[in-house]
């Protein structure tokens, strides 16, 4: 069912969603938040961007213009809708395209910075499927892999172009070796813990074309204190400083 709603804690942006299909996760707010930490000005693109919830931060913090590709129309309209009700139409442009054909629509080293929120799983575990189609394309490589993103994220940036992604713990080594291979080199790394006492599921990474070997590791991200509530930090990402956020 689709629903209109304030975005997160910030007055001043509201956001449609479908939270049986496309509702957007802490996930695209932590990586957002990264970005805004480790990157100044340029031009934006957040590939896969679902109902825009990147975007939308980044209006928040950054003030600058995004582009945003979704391949799934449903998704799309949601998106269009909230531009439109946010009057943002000058400061986010809405592709529907899929994100292996923008060679089509981009010359080489056309931005500044890439994000993507991709799909966590691969085909191999076909066990985590979605009955809803819309959300295993959200989840799962069907349509677009790993490879994929690498692949058009070393096109589309220019020489010492910034790359952000947030992904599986798990898989950290095979994503290190594969943005090596594309000279895209690992800068800044920050391991997400649910809370002190558990193993990390993700991580969040940001890679630059041609970069060179130096990186560093940010301190740990804890997203819950030992009560089950939102840390300091987590709270004060999710706007205006206030201390009763919802549950993502």
């Amino acid at each position: 069912m689709v629903q209109f709603e304030q975005f997160l804690n910030f007055d001043k942006f509201m956001i449609y969603q479908d939270n049986e299909r496309f509702k957007y996760t802490l996930d695209s707010i932590l990586l957002a938040d990264f970005v805004v930490k480790h990157y100044k000005r340029g031009n934006i693109i957040d590939l896969a961007t679902g109902t825009i919830p990147i975007p939308l931060y980044l209006q928040t913090r950054l003030h600058q213009k995004v582009t945003a590709v979704e391949i799934q129309k449903e998704v799309c309209d949601l998106a269009t809708s909230t531009i439109k009700y946010n009057h943002l139409e000058d400061r986010i442009e809405l592709i529907q395209d899929d994100v292996r054909h923008l060679k089509d629509r981009y010359a080489p080293d056309s931005f500044d910075a890439v994000i993507c929120n991709p799909p966590y799983f691969n085909m191999e575990e076909k066990n985590l499927l979605s009955k809803r189609v819309s959300k295993s394309i959200a989840r799962h490589e069907l349509m677009l892999t790993l490879d994929d993103i690498i692949h058009i994220s070393r096109y589309l940036l220019k020489d010492k172009g910034k790359l952000f992604l947030i992904y599986r713990t798990e898989r950290i080594v095979e994503l290190l070796s594969k943005l090596s291979l594309h000279r895209l080199e690992p800068k800044t790394i920050q391991i997400i813990y649910s809370n002190r006492h558990k193993q990390s599921k993700l991580f969040l990474i940001e890679a630059r074309l041609n970069g060179g070997k130096e990186c560093k590791i940010d301190p740990p991200l804890i997203v819950y204190d030992d009560f089950g509530e939102y840390t300091k930090e987590i709270i004060n990402m999710l706007g205006d400083g206030k201390d009763d956020s919802k549950k993502l």
